[in-house]
């Protein structure tokens, strides 16, 4: 169980690392993610940790992406897409969730934080 928990851990974060670059070519032709317009939909990868690869979107605004990212257990998905022993759902939004890792899982997703923020695990509160 140690083994699939670690998978799933490390699929998240690929996941967030790809979304990370999605945000940030999307901050550079003038989306919300650092600019302006933070209610705008920045199209990502599902960030679960299914051991087939996900290739299912979700929508989310550019502020929800930026208070997700503001904790680095949290990660965004669909609806489905959560594995309890691995997460918590903490926040459910229009087609999309908010979990947070918990035990092993959450040390291996701090870890690899890409931008090296580390929070309070009271983490991203619903708005």
């Amino acid at each position: 169980m140690a083994d699939s928990i670690e998978r799933n851990a490390e699929t998240q974060n690929l996941y967030r690392e790809v979304n990370e670059r999605v945000a940030e070519v999307y901050s550079q032709f003038g989306g919300g993610v650092a600019g302006e317009r933070m209610s705008e939909l920045i199209e990502l990868f599902c960030e679960c940790g299914q051991q087939a690869p996900c290739e299912e979107r979700v929508n989310v605004s550019a502020a929800t992406y930026e208070r997700v990212r503001s904790d680095p257990t949290t990660f965004i998905l669909l609806p489905g897409h959560g594995i309890a022993i691995v997460e918590d759902v903490i926040e459910q939004g229009d087609g999309f969730l908010i979990a947070r890792n918990i035990g092993r899982a959450a040390d291996i997703a701090r870890a690899a934080d890409p931008r090296g923020v580390h929070v309070d695990p009271g983490g991203p509160q619903a708005a």
